[in-house]
């Protein structure tokens, strides 16, 4: 199981052979949106989340859990945002 860090960006599977991931959202107040990057540039708004959840979601090389709810974010956006939101998301191979 690996845990996404608000507004950081990770690889979860970068050999892209897992068709699915299961992602879980642990709700702590305040709502917090999962993008997905087949380029790890451009980041795209999968879904956003207020309440506790557990989805299973398509494979995307690059994940980002993000205060952000813009439908399109460059990498640099995300990484540069400086939210209190503390929502806890984890990722597992489904």
């Amino acid at each position: 199981m690996q845990t996404l860090t608000k507004d950081t960006i990770v690889e979860p599977n970068k050999r892209a052979d897992i068709p699915t991931l299961a992602f879980q959202y642990n709700h702590n107040g305040t709502a917090m949106s999962l993008y997905g990057s087949v380029d790890g540039d451009t980041f795209i708004l999968i879904e956003t989340f207020g309440a506790s959840t557990l989805k299973q979601i398509g494979f995307v090389p690059y994940l980002a859990l993000s205060a952000l709810t813009n439908a399109t974010r460059t990498s640099a956006e995300i990484t540069a945002n400086t939210s209190a939101n503390n929502g806890q998301g984890m990722i597992d191979h489904a």
